[in-house]
Formats: C-alpha cells, sequence, structure tokens
C-alpha cells in the first residue's frame, strides 16, 4: 500500500535534490512531479505540492515513481515481517 511518508526515503536519490536536476524554460527553474490527483507527470509549478511527489530529475524518473515507491514498501514490508 502506498503511503505519502514513504515518498523520500532517507537517502532518496530520485528526488531533486539541488539545481543540477532542473530545466531552465524562460528563466525559471523546472522539475518535474508525479501528480497523484491527475496520475501524470507535470512540469515545473503544475498542481499543489499536496497532491504531487517529486520533484524528479526526469519526466521518466516522475513517471515510474510509484513503481518504485512501490518496490521499496514491498522490501520494507518483507523485511519487517517475522515470518
Amino acid at each position: 500500500m502506498f503511503s505519502a511518508l514513504s515518498a523520500a526515503a532517507p537517502g532518496d536519490t530520485d528526488t531533486w535534490q539541488d539545481s543540477s536536476y532542473s530545466s531552465e524554460r524562460n528563466g525559471r527553474m523546472m522539475a518535474w512531479w508525479w501528480c497523484l490527483d491527475h496520475k501524470s507527470v507535470e512540469e515545473g509549478l503544475g498542481c499543489g505540492s499536496t497532491t504531487r511527489m517529486g520533484p524528479y530529475d526526469s519526466q521518466q524518473r516522475a513517471a515510474t515513481a510509484l513503481e518504485r515507491i512501490g518496490k521499496r514498501e514491498e522490501e520494507q514490508v518483507a523485511k519487517d515481517d517475522p515470518d
């Protein structure tokens, strides 16, 4: 099960850590996001920050964010399960 709290794990290299991951368009720094409301990738401002994950360094990383988070969550559940 996905939870918003699992979106940014410590040491997560998928998220935008500095301006080197963003692109510049019309003098503004842009980054890629996964919108939880629209279930699609957004670039730049897009929807509000409470309904999206990121920022990510590329459109591809944003598009596969839920897959990576789901995999991490499965690994954590397996690690926590005593059986």
